[in-house]
């Protein structure tokens, strides 16, 4: 049987997802400006540190393996685009959440994830 695992499923419409994913809570109102900023041509393949608008602290609760991919520039550490910033925060998906019923969704986050 085929499924999807995932260990994060955000909804960036959601105004409580912005407020508590992004690295300080006064950000969350800026996302239409980032939005907006990613749309323009000439600024679309501006990359930015994921480490500076997420919390990436929270990625992992181990500190020495924390310091490890904060410096990874393909997890943590890894710089995106306005553009990949623009399409991710006004995502709308083709169907809702609570009507997907292709296959088997697993939430599968550690108890103690922050």
């Amino acid at each position: 049987m085929a499924g999807v695992v995932g260990l994060t499923f955000l909804d960036e419409r959601i105004y409580r997802v912005r407020h508590e994913t992004v690295i300080h809570p006064l950000l969350a109102p800026t996302v239409p400006l980032v939005v907006g900023l990613g749309r323009i041509p000439g600024l679309r393949r501006m990359k930015v540190p994921m480490k500076w608008l997420s919390r990436m602290y929270t990625l992992v609760n181990d500190k020495k393996l924390l310091s490890i991919f904060l410096k990874d520039r393909t997890s943590a550490g890894a710089s995106v685009s306005l553009g990949f910033l623009s399409s991710f925060m006004s995502y709308r998906p083709d169907v809702e959440p609570e009507n997907f019923a292709v296959c088997p969704v697993l939430l599968a986050q550690p108890e103690k994830d922050r």
